[in-house]
């Protein structure tokens, strides 16, 4: 229909009751046969209503199915019903526009706020939130509470506050922190922590854990400390009532490793008791079980002899002191002699085919007194990284990594209960 002006009359829109047989359509009129059939049910005829008028309505319900046209279709639909219910023989487009303006920007803010539903999709979710519970945190990370966690965090934070490679970081410090103990507990690889944490790529994943483990390292060496003798006789087990002297119980700890590529690390890595390439780290325990001392890593070639004389676990040690070691320590009793401290031991079966009574005493003794740096070493072994074999981009760290979990484990709950105290003090 073409319009010249603003305004129309109704009579140009519908045509009149022709009395002559032979009807003309006019130069304006819209052709209403051979068009596609809308797929809507076709609107009923209503009393009153021409036919015409009833055509042009379900064309405009057919251009209503359509997407993206509401807007459009509305106001066109509000200027037909005002076209039906008007008296005059004027219509003005504008009147009609600005009667129902307030209905059209209604319209307009439901759009808008679909737009903020599709954009609220980009948001990045971090494994993160799945750690709340104290379960949770003791299965994915091997922190046995979150109060724990929560520590580990502050103390780190007040080591990089004034560092701005942390505080610009993508990751918070406490996800970072989160990603490097899931690592530790169970081993999974760099590509599925980047899936986990929906951040980086695998290659950045391995860039933070080297971080994170130096930086966790140099924070937590505080919780492995050396006690003194008198913190050590206020907190002895009855187990060891009969080793009072005894200062440190120690242990070597075997992590197998890949096989290296050069035959020299092949030699030196090489454990004929694992039969595997592996590397050496002593661990000693204080009789109450908190890892008191870590040695620095060693071949699996080293013996656990020579790891005792090489580490500075002399220097720690004073006069007077017991040193309670396994078989596996063969050659330390002159070394022990020397330095006058007192070296407690299983004895050996040499020519004997069974010990005597007292040395079968004796024997059963240490091994009842020895059983806390098992559990000891039991929880160490919880974290995959060092479970399992260690792979060889790792090794390097391997000093870190360990001294991050003995401290992880000291800052857990004790090994023994009060109960199993000799100076016990009830409340």
């Amino acid at each position: 229909m073409k319009v010249c002006s603003l305004h129309f009359q109704q009579e140009d829109y519908i045509l009149p009751d022709i009395p002559s047989h032979v009807k003309y359509l006019k130069k304006t009129a819209i052709p209403s046969r051979n068009l596609p059939r809308s797929s809507v049910e076709p609107r009923r005829k209503k009393k009153g209503e021409s036919e015409r008028e009833r055509r042009l309505i379900n064309r405009n319900d057919q251009k209503e199915s359509s997407k993206g046209m509401e807007l459009q279709h509305l106001k066109t639909d509000t200027i037909l019903e005002n076209m039906e219910h008007a008296e005059g023989n004027h219509c003005c487009i504008e009147d009609v526009m600005t009667e129902n303006e307030p209905e059209i920007q209604v319209e307009i803010k439901s759009f808008a706020d679909i737009g903020v539903q599709v954009k609220s999709d980009d948001v990045r979710l971090s494994f993160e939130m799945f750690v709340q519970t104290d379960e949770a945190s003791s299965t994915a990370t091997g922190i046995e509470s979150i109060k724990i966690l929560d520590t580990i965090v502050e103390i780190a934070r007040k080591v990089t506050e004034n560092n701005s490679t942390y505080s610009n970081a993508r990751m918070s410090l406490r996800e970072r922190i989160i990603m490097t103990y899931i690592k530790l507990k169970q081993n999974i690889s760099y590509s599925f922590l980047a899936l986990m944490f929906n951040c980086y790529t695998a290659k950045h994943c391995q860039r933070i854990f080297d971080e994170m483990i130096s930086l966790l390292s140099q924070c937590l060496k505080f919780a492995i400390g050396w006690p003194t003798k008198e913190e050590i006789s206020r907190n002895l087990p009855k187990c060891f009532e009969d080793f009072e002297n005894v200062r440190v119980v120690l242990d070597c700890t075997e992590i197998f490793i890949q096989h290296p590529t050069k035959f020299c690390c092949q030699v030196l890595t090489y454990s004929r008791y694992k039969g595997s390439n592996t590397c050496k780290i002593m661990t000693g325990v204080t009789p109450a079980g908190n890892i008191s001392f870590v040695s620095k890593a060693y071949g699996g070639r080293a013996t656990d002899d020579d790891i005792f004389e090489q580490s500075n676990i002399l220097s720690l040690l004073e006069p007077g002191d017991g040193v309670m070691v396994d078989r596996g320590f063969r050659k330390i009793d002159e070394l022990c002699e020397r330095n006058h401290f007192k070296c407690i031991r299983p004895p050996y079966l040499k020519e004997k085919t069974q010990f005597s009574r007292d040395e079968a005493l004796r024997t059963a003794k240490i091994a009842k007194a020895r059983v806390h740096i098992e559990r000891s070493n039991q929880r160490i072994k919880i974290f995959k990284i060092v479970g399992a074999t260690m792979p060889v981009n790792l090794i390097p760290r391997v000093e870190d990594i360990f001294i991050v979990i003995c401290a992880t484990v000291n800052l857990s709950s004790p090994i023994i209960k009060d109960d199993k105290f000799m100076n016990v003090q009830v409340v």
